[in-house]
C-alpha cells in the first residue's frame, strides 16, 4: 500500500518535472504495488472465510471490478474539472485513507479474535 501510495504522490507532485526513466519506474511501482495489493487482500478473504471462500473469492472478485468500473467512470469525470496531476493527488489521498480502513479493521479483527479466545478457554 505505502509503494502504491508513494508512487502516486511523486507522479502528482511531480508529473511535469520528471524525466522519463523516473516516470517509468514510479509506474512500474504502482503497477507492481497494486498487483501485489490486489493478490494480498485476496488472501486476505481467503484466509478470513476459511470454508466459505468460495463464495466469499466471488464477491471480492465481484466488487473488485465494479471498483474498476466506477473509478474509471468516476476518473472521467473529474478530468473534466481537475488537471490529471490533481486526480493523481486524490487517489494518493485516497489510498491513505485505505490504508486507515485496512488498519482499523486489522486491530477491530484482532480485538474479537482475542475475546474469542478469551470466552473458549
Amino acid at each position: 500500500m505505502f509503494g502504491f501510495m508513494l508512487s502516486l504522490l511523486a507522479l502528482g507532485y511531480f508529473m511535469t518535472q520528471l524525466n522519463l526513466y523516473f516516470t517509468i519506474a514510479l509506474l512500474c511501482l504502482w503497477g507492481g504495488a497494486a498487483a501485489i495489493l490486489f493478490i494480498a487482500l485476496q488472501s486476505y478473504v481467503i484466509k478470513t472465510a476459511q470454508q466459505h471462500a468460495q463464495g466469499a473469492v466471488a464477491i471480492y472478485v465481484a466488487i473488485f471490478n465494479a471498483s474498476i468500473g466506477l473509478g474509471a467512470l468516476g476518473s472521467a469525470q473529474l478530468l473534466r474539472y481537475l488537471p490529471f496531476n490533481h486526480i493523481l493527488q486524490l487517489l494518493a489521498l485516497g489510498s491513505i485513507l485505505g490504508l486507515y480502513c485496512i488498519r482499523k479493521a486489522e486491530q477491530a479483527h484482532s480485538v474479537a479474535n482475542h475475546a474469542i479466545s478469551h470466552r473458549t478457554d
